[in-house]
C-alpha cells in the first residue's frame, strides 16, 4: 500500500458493505484545511510543517509512484 510506512498520512477504513463498483464508502476522519492556518495549530501542528508534508506526500505520489495528478493543489489534500 502507498505511503503506509508514512506516520503523517491516515487512510480512513473502507466499509466493505457499503461499497461497490462505484461507491467507496470510508469513515470520516476530523481535520483541518490546509488553508486555515488558526484550526492546524489548534490541533497542535506547524503549519509550515503540514505544507511541507503536503508537498512530500504530492511529490512522492507523482514523481516515486507515477501517479499522474492532473490538479496537485492544496484543496485536493483537504
Amino acid at each position: 500500500m502507498r505511503f503506509a510506512s508514512n506516520p503523517n498520512i491516515i487512510t480512513p477504513p473502507i466499509f466493505p458493505y457499503l461499497t461497490s463498483k462505484r461507491v467507496l464508502t470510508m469513515a470520516f476522519i476530523p481535520g483541518a484545511k490546509v488553508n486555515d492556518i488558526p484550526a492546524i495549530k489548534a490541533l497542535g501542528l506547524d503549519p509550515v510543517a503540514v505544507g511541507k508534508i503536503l508537498l512530500e506526500v504530492f511529490s512522492e505520489m507523482i514523481f516515486v509512484h507515477s501517479i499522474i495528478h492532473c490538479d496537485p493543489h492544496p484543496g485536493n489534500g483537504m
